[in-house]
């Protein structure tokens, strides 16, 4: 039963014409010219072409086959789908078939499911970031090579053509069929095709033409949907599938001619075609239909159904009344609204008449209630206002230097009006007012009501059991003649949405998917929509998903695994190449001699414990006016990656069942009740809590809460955070609440203020902790001395004396300082006394820029 878009003698039983459908089909082509393609070109580090772990790959673009990543990915996210693909096993005669052969439509199906097995396999076992699909979009582009066909194809014809080839390729998998020697094989793989549940519904149409009944069934794969004259999925399918009127062959008939549709079986993937070209006659091309054009992500599919026939119509009735209901109200609004030839709501009328009775501008400010008076006019005013001579006599002439101050016109109002009279008009025109207020806050209450009765005619139980949930989003960005796609598809598993374009394959959120799919701003819509049921969760259910490849291969057919076994091992083979050219490079480069002074700082750094650089001796410490700009909250974050990387692991479940939201929140209460027992942990010379994390420190500390808030959130947001999808979806919700903060001028600078204290601290502690390694393993109190020295001084002048826990140990810090000047006074008095010259010297040496440096630091810099 192949995909044959049969149209009956009826006429249009789709929701779309038959002109409609050839125009989105003929007319609805990209790019003509394949020399302007988008080829992509790998990157030379092979690394960059690296997997991460199990993470999505990505499809390249081959020219201009964008369309082809967005409805390959779709499919293959299906796990059921590519279960299917995977498990096809070809027959014997594709590799020994003859010229003839070849040249067939069933051959050509053939190679092309081997080549999607192919293509399937590698993009689940590949260890590149993406996989290069040349060979099935070849034998695609030379099915469609003619003269009306373009390189870059339409999605929906190509999503026709797949879900057609794959159908008949099915009818010769081997692992479906029985043998039987009198050609009973074919039969029963035709009976068990697949493809058939998967993607294929029927609907029923039945109608009058011309005065004659009639009755059709139908078979479809994606249901077309108009989107021009509809403002979502429901009204577009309300207009496809209820009761209108059709065209006839014979105009000059007096018959009725009308029909309605209802589904008699729905697939387990529902596909809709969203026409959003139609084909401008007086333009004489095809154009492309911008409108914004909303969709649930969960659709219930009762109100279509013929079983529901009976019910569904009472409601269409019931809703069709409310809607007649709500259009009358709406006129009897819009005569409030649209009042006069000059369509302006009649409250302004009212009010500009109020205005000019009193002879107040209606620019100017006021008030509801003013006490009205008569205008005081005198003749000159009266005489400047209609003699425009008189005007420009009034008006002086600036002085040279000088500005003149614009005089605002005089305000309009009757020449003659007793009090008596304005005092009438005023209540009068006040009580119109208010009841022509009162009568269109009535009908729009009134519209109001009913349109929501209208919305939630069909929200019944009964009516909610054949539930489908969005699994993909198809978008197509640019005009009728040409343009880019891409594909939005949910990752079931984690419950959360992934964007595949090309290559690129990142996580998004609904409100991102919603911007660029719905139309309406911008030249982005989607395209194709596609629903999955949800009582078939079987669907959905795939392989263990671990980061060992070998685990995933052992579900695939030997020549399968042998296929990514091979391109596993070229891909291992370029990245051993990059190295050894890498290494011989760095071999050939002059060797330096001897470490730089940032690789021994960095080791220094390392063997202290903290990830605080240490600085140069020669580097003079910053006092507080000399206070950094910028906040060190980022690299604050980066130390706590681990404890971030086990709170996202303990949130799995939440994030499986209510998605990166729910689990960011859990996570991050996690994180805070994990800190603050740290917090209350003993602290001591031997282990420092506040090393630990700034969050503890701020906690000891009494920070405002905004701190402690943002700066977890910040910790979920780091950069490294990014190994997985439920690592990049939480990191990615982290982030957006840090965009949607909004931090008074005062908070930020408290917030930077925090950050900024907190980094001299392990700087302070950096430098401690190098100087006691040093003066009491290397005994070298030279180098132990000026690191002591900026310690002390970060101490000292950075911090609130009174508050111990901002600050390291006073009594830590000077303990160490008078160690290293014992040693120091020890080795200064020995060089004195030895009587050489070039000791003494040297001791004089180090008492003049050592021991001032420890005891005079307030002239030290001077």
């Amino acid at each position: 039963m192949g995909l044959q878009r049969n149209q009956p003698a009826a006429g249009n039983h789709t929701g779309v014409t038959a002109e409609e459908q050839d125009i989105s089909r003929a007319l609805e082509q990209s790019i003509k010219d394949p020399s302007t393609g988008s080829w992509f070109v790998d990157p030379i580090n092979p690394y960059e072409r690296q997997r991460d772990n199990s993470w999505p790959v990505g499809l390249k673009n081959v020219g201009n086959t964008c369309w082809f990543s967005a409805v390959i990915q779709s499919l293959y996210h299906l796990p059921a789908f590519r279960h299917m693909v995977l498990s096809f096993m070809p027959p014997r005669y594709l590799k020994d078939a003859n010229g003839d052969a070849e040249n067939s439509k069933e051959h050509r199906n053939l190679l092309f499911m081997a080549e999607l097995r192919a293509l399937f396999a590698l993009m689940l076992g590949t260890r590149r970031k993406y996989v290069d699909p040349t060979k099935s979009v070849e034998i695609l582009k030379a099915a469609f090579a003619s003269g009306s066909v373009d390189d870059q194809q339409d999605v929906s014809e190509f999503t026709h053509k797949l879900l057609e080839w794959l159908e008949d390729a099915f009818k010769s998998d081997c692992s479906q069929k029985n043998t039987d020697p009198e050609g009973g094989e074919r039969e029963a793989a035709k009976k068990t095709n697949p493809m058939l549940d998967l993607f294929y519904g029927q609907f029923k149409v039945e109608g009058i033409n011309e005065g004659n009944n009639f009755v059709n069934t139908e078979t479809f794969g994606q249901y077309p949907l108009r989107v021009q004259g509809f403002s979502n999925l429901h009204e577009s399918l309300e207009a496809s599938t209820s009761h209108g009127e059709i065209e006839t062959v014979n105009r000059e008939t007096n018959g009725e001619s009308a029909q309605e549709q209802w589904f008699t079986r729905l697939p387990h993937v529902l596909t809709f075609e969203l026409s959003r070209f139609h084909f401008n006659q007086s333009m004489g091309r095809p154009e492309k239909i911008h409108n914004n054009f909303k969709f649930p992500r969960t659709i219930y599919m009762d109100r279509y159904m013929d079983i529901n026939r009976r019910r569904v119509k009472v409601k269409r009735e019931e809703l069709q009344g409310l809607t007649n209901q709500m259009r009358e109200l709406q006129v009897k609004l819009d005569r409030y609204q649209c009042y006069g030839a000059k369509r302006c709501p009649l409250t302004d009328v009212l009010q500009y008449t109020l205005d000019f009775a009193t002879g107040h501008s209606p620019d100017a400010p006021t008030t509801d209630d003013v006490e009205m008076a008569s205008p005081a006019r005198s003749p000159d005013t009266l005489a400047e206002c209609s003699s425009p001579s008189r005007r420009k006599q009034a008006t002086p002439s600036p002085m040279k230097g000088t500005q003149a101050t614009p005089t605002p016109p005089p305000s309009l109002g009757p020449k003659h009006v007793s009090d008596d009279e304005l005092m009438v008009l005023q209540q009068c025109l006040r009580r119109w007012r208010e009841e022509v207020e009162q009568d269109v806050k009535g009908l729009q209450d009134s519209i109001d009501g009913i349109r929501a009765n209208v919305d939630n005619i069909f929200e019944e139980e009964d009516l909610k059991k054949f539930e489908f949930r969005l699994h993909a989003v198809l978008v197509h960005e640019g005009q009728a003649s040409e343009g880019h796609y891409w594909s939005y598809i949910r990752d079931h598993r984690h419950n959360v949405w992934l964007k595949f374009n090309d290559i690129s394959v990142g996580v998004v959120d609904w409100d991102e998917l919603e911007r660029e799919s719905i139309g309406g701003s911008g030249n982005a819509s989607a395209y194709c929509l596609m629903y999955v049921d949800s009582s078939r969760q079987e669907l959905l259910q795939d392989f263990p998903t671990k980061s060992d490849s070998e685990t995933v291969l052992n579900h695939l057919a030997d020549d399968l695994k042998q296929l990514v076994l091979e391109d596993n091992k070229q891909f291992q083979h370029e990245l051993r190449q990059w190295d050894q050219k890498k290494n011989q490079a760095q071999t050939v480069r002059p060797e330096q001699g001897m470490e730089s002074k940032d690789d021994r700082l960095e080791q220094e750094t390392e063997s202290t414990g903290t990830s605080a650089p240490v600085p140069d001796k020669n580097q003079r410490p910053r006092d507080r006016h000399d206070a950094p700009v910028s906040s060190f909250s980022t690299p604050h974050s980066s130390m706590s990656v681990q404890a971030s990387r086990q709170a996202i692991s303990k949130s799995q479940n939440v994030f499986i069942d209510k998605g990166p939201e729910a689990a960011l929140n859990r996570a991050c209460e996690q994180e805070v009740e994990r800190l603050q027992a740290v917090a209350q942990t003993p602290t001591g010379p031997e282990e420092d809590v506040r090393l630990r994390s700034c969050i503890v420190y701020f906690m000891l500390n009494n920070a405002p809460h905004f701190v402690i808030e943002r700066s977890v959130l910040e910790q979920f947001a780091d950069q490294q955070l990014n190994y997985n999808i439920q690592s990049q979806a939480m990191r990615k919700m982290a982030s957006r609440r840090l965009e949607q903060q909004r931090l008074s001028d005062l908070q930020r600078n408290q917030y930077q203020m925090w950050h900024d204290e907190y980094n001299n601290f392990i700087r302070c502690t950096a430098f401690f902790v190098y100087a006691v390694k040093v003066l009491y393993q290397i005994e070298n109190c030279h180098q132990s001395l000026p690191y002591i020295v900026h310690a002390c001084r970060l101490g000292d002048g950075f911090f609130d004396i009174s508050d111990p826990h901002k600050r390291q140990s006073p009594a830590l810090l000077a303990f160490c300082r008078r160690q290293n000047l014992l040693q120091l006074s020890e080795q200064c008095a020995a060089q004195l006394e030895s009587g050489d010259k070039a000791e003494i010297e040297q001791g004089l040496t180090d008492m003049k820029e050592l021991m001032m440096l420890a005891i005079a630091p307030l002239v030290l810099w001077f």
